[in-house]
């Protein structure tokens, strides 16, 4: 970072404001450190690391619909071939169990 830091003068830049949809990934984790010391005001959208949320059924239900949203048809025509999720895996196994519901319907 320090490199790409020093190609770009950052004295007289005005802040900029950066929108980051993170989907409730690791980029919720990694944006805001990479940002750090620049000049901008970062908002965040789905920075909740889906696994780490705990029973917060918000954020799951919200990464399953973005899923179903943008899974091309080819995705349902193909989990459709193929058995359901397997049962077990703990919290990770369900939200997959989850997540293949949402792509077949």
């Amino acid at each position: 970072m320090r490199h790409l830091r020093s190609l770009v003068p950052l004295e007289g830049i005005r802040t900029l404001k950066v929108v980051a949809d993170a989907g409730n990934g690791m980029a919720g984790h990694m944006v805001p450190g990479v940002l750090a010391g620049l000049p901008v005001e970062l908002i965040p959208l789905y920075f909740e690391l889906e696994l780490a949320s705990g029973q917060d059924q918000r954020v799951t239900a919200g990464t399953l619909e973005w899923a179903r949203h943008h899974a091309p048809p080819a995705v349902s025509a193909v989990l459709g071939r193929l058995p359901a999720a397997p049962p077990g895996g703990g919290r990770v196994g369900e939200f997959i169990r989850d997540l293949d519901a949402a792509l077949r319907a």
